[in-house]
């Protein structure tokens, strides 16, 4: 599989400090799970590592990278951005931490506002006003 330049992973806030020390250490399994493109990783942290509040993001240099890349089987509309890398360890020095990144179930990302305009057809004022109806919405069900 071609390798991108970069790749992007994301965990748990508790794991920062340990990735910058020690590098980013395979599963037990011997797989480092990764994605192409920063735009899903809001999801990926919700739905496979459910993270509910923040999360941490680091960016991959694929130079770090010497084990073999594979799409990742998923069954999610992420999943051509999803890819495992076969490889026990990608040392710290190819590794930047981007930053924590705060998960709000009720403020659209670009990957929720990219799905209603490709899976509704929707234009990206249109996609906005949904995120705000549901807002409204919630306001209205808490404030009862």
């Amino acid at each position: 599989m071609r390798k991108h330049r970069f790749y992007y992973h994301v965990t748990d806030v508790k794991n920062i400090d340990l990735i910058k020390r020690d590098g980013l250490k395979a599963n037990e399994e011997g797989l480092i799970f990764v994605f192409t493109d920063m735009i899903v990783s809001s999801v990926i942290a919700k739905d496979q590592y459910r993270l509910v509040d923040r999360y941490a993001a680091f960016k991959i240099n694929s130079k770090g990278i010497t084990g073999r890349v594979i799409k990742d089987r998923v069954a999610q509309f992420s999943a051509p951005y999803q890819r495992v890398i076969i490889q026990e360890k990608i040392s710290k020095r190819y590794i930047d931490f981007l930053g924590t990144f705060k998960i709000d179930p009720y403020e659209p990302t670009e990957w929720d506002l990219l799905l209603l305009k490709r899976l509704k057809g929707l234009a990206s004022k249109d996609a906005g006003k949904v995120f705000e109806e549901r807002r409204q919405f919630i306001k209205k069900i808490i404030g009862s």
